[in-house]
């Protein structure tokens, strides 16, 4: 069967999700903007795990456009500063937040048991990853006032070391950064906001969710890329960050078949 979104139960106002979470012991709710990439590429993975979670009576998977002007106190109580955010609710209370795959699997996995703790391996800094040597990589404040002042043109990365994004955009990154600096386009650089010394800069540069990826021109932030995390997307932007990519008209989620 097709995975849509006739799973996912689609909440439109605030007191949808506390009827929600009234009627349901056990519920995950994926709180997202609609024009937030990362979103999108969930969607798809999430609204098939809905079904099987359904299948198997571990609770329902809901959804909430927080973007929505009635929705936008949801960010301040439930603490989102991203998306999406995931939230899994036991007795309308927040018990855990889903920071895995978007893979339906890992998904069902999580409503199973969503206190397990997932198993972590010893994260190498990326800047130590071989892969990443074409990007240049901001330690300090200072070391991007340095960067802007002799790089004309530089895409910076703002990222956390723990977002599952951030992780999915690195290799595409990288890959963009040697193709740029071959072609004369200008600089990729990145830089861990999460990094005690280094949080200022979420204020600075408006940074709410993770990773933000700015373009700056002579010091100043041009444009914002919001592309796909596809490297050939990225080269393509450095050359012209001012283009306006073609929008179509998007269905809302909760009318998709």
């Amino acid at each position: 069967e097709e995975p849509t979104s006739k799973h996912v139960i689609h909440l439109d106002t605030p007191s949808s999700l506390g009827k929600l979470l009234k009627k349901h012991k056990r519920a995950l709710v994926m709180f997202y903007a609609p024009w937030c990439v990362y979103c999108k590429q969930m969607k798809p993975e999430y609204a098939a795990a809905a079904a099987k979670v359904k299948e198997n009576g571990l609770g329902v998977l809901a959804a909430m456009d927080v973007h929505r002007a009635e929705n936008t106190g949801m960010r301040t109580k439930y603490n989102i500063t991203g998306f999406p955010t995931v939230h899994y609710f036991k007795n309308g209370e927040i018990l855990a937040t889903y920071e895995g795959e978007n893979k339906q699997d890992k998904i069902v996995e999580f409503m199973k048991d969503p206190t397990a703790v997932p198993v972590k391996t010893k994260e190498t800094p990326w800047s130590e990853e071989p892969t990443s040597k074409h990007v240049i990589h901001l330690d300090t404040p200072s070391s991007l006032g340095k960067l802007l002042k002799k790089h004309k043109r530089a895409l910076v990365m703002f990222y956390a070391p723990w977002c599952v994004y951030c992780k999915q955009m690195k290799p595409e990154y990288a890959a963009a950064a040697a193709k740029v600096k071959e072609n004369g386009l200008g600089v990729l650089a990145a830089m861990d906001v999460h990094r005690a010394e280094n949080t200022g800069m979420r204020t600075k540069y408006n940074i709410t969710g993770f990773p933000t990826v700015h373009y700056f021109k002579n010091g100043e932030i041009l444009a914002t890329y919001e592309g796909e995390n596809k490297q050939d997307k990225i080269v393509e932007f450095m050359k012209d960050p001012t283009a306006v990519p073609v929008k179509t008209k998007e269905t809302p989620w909760s009318e998709e078949p």
